[in-house]
């Protein structure tokens, strides 16, 4: 799939099915196709631009994914410079969440989420939503608490 097709897509359904979507879910945004010269962390950066003025136009949240660093595997909460390929998409988009399955929290069965940042709103990093999940009967979310949690002063060394 590319833009273009999303796009399209979008297009029939306001015009012929007069749906107008509020949110839309893709997975993982760096693999989509794009046309353009531009390669590696350009093309990335085109890709981000695209998705962004695609939700500016359309009035609709876009939800998708990405990957952290290699030097986010030793953390316990992530940050803004946990990003790969390039550090630009962050300013195409309006808020940014961790997925957090680290250490003892993915012994547990659970993952945190955290704000990485927000745009247009203060978010407490250090308040993090604290998920229940079983995978082993296809529930990804069983319960769920507001927790505050404080970085270590040491690097995990986790294997």
């Amino acid at each position: 799939a590319n833009i273009d097709d999303i796009e399209g897509t979008l297009d029939y359904l306001e015009e012929v099915e007069n749906f107008y979507p509020k949110v839309m879910i893709i997975d993982y945004v760096d693999i989509l196709d794009i046309t353009t010269k531009e390669q590696g962390r350009e093309r990335i950066n085109e890709l981000w631009k695209r998705i962004k003025r695609l939700a500016q136009t359309k009035k609709i949240c876009i939800i998708t994914v990405e990957q952290a660093n290699k030097g986010s595997n030793f953390k316990q909460t992530q940050d803004v410079g946990d990003v790969t390929e390039d550090k630009r998409k962050n300013s195409h988009v309006d808020a940014k969440f961790a997925i957090n399955v680290f250490g003892e929290v993915f012994d547990e069965g659970s993952m945190r989420i955290s704000p990485i940042f927000h745009r247009h709103f203060k978010i407490p990093k250090k308040k993090q939503l604290l998920c229940l999940r079983s995978l082993e009967i296809a529930n990804s979310l069983i319960d769920y608490e507001i927790i505050q949690v404080e970085e270590p002063k040491q690097k995990f060394n986790y294997k």
